[in-house]
């Protein structure tokens, strides 16, 4: 019987809960069909860190368990990606630097509901204080194997 998600969790505690729920369920075959999900993740936001170090560390746990593995961006130098916006309210830009970390998952609805619930969690105002995680999803092919003919 599974366990009840916590109500109001930390990180670890939800990242937990998601291993017990979806562990090694979500690996993608590597010759059929799969979802790409592409997570876009402030690691300095309005100068303060954010998302770095073990936060990050516990996230690629997750990865591993459920989906067999993950490629991203790393933190060592300056993150690759910086980005900004305009809110309707705000009079100058926010800017914010990202780090992204790729998953290829099966691709069913599971995939889909577990990354529903790790972007509720990342958004959490105790978590990071983070109006905003980016989870694109991308359905994909994985290539086959042909013998030169």
């Amino acid at each position: 019987m599974a366990r009840k998600p916590p109500k109001n969790p930390s990180l670890d505690e939800g990242i937990a809960w998601l291993k017990d729920r979806y562990g090694g369920q979500l690996k993608p075959p590597l010759d059929g069909l799969a979802y790409r999900f592409t997570i876009w993740l402030p690691v300095q936001s309005h100068g303060m860190p954010v998302f770095a170090g073990d936060q990050q560390h516990a996230l690629l746990r997750l990865f591993h368990v459920c989906c067999g593995g993950c490629s991203h961006s790393r933190l060592e130098g300056f993150p690759p990606w910086s980005g900004s916006w305009l809110p309707d309210d705000a009079e100058t830009p926010i800017v914010d630097h990202h780090i992204q970390i790729i998953v290829y998952a099966l691709q069913d609805v599971e995939a889909v509901t577990c990354m529903r619930q790790l972007k509720w969690l990342l958004q959490l105002e105790h978590v990071a204080a983070q109006e905003v995680v980016l989870i694109e999803q991308v359905p994909v092919q994985f290539v086959e194997a042909a013998e030169l003919t």
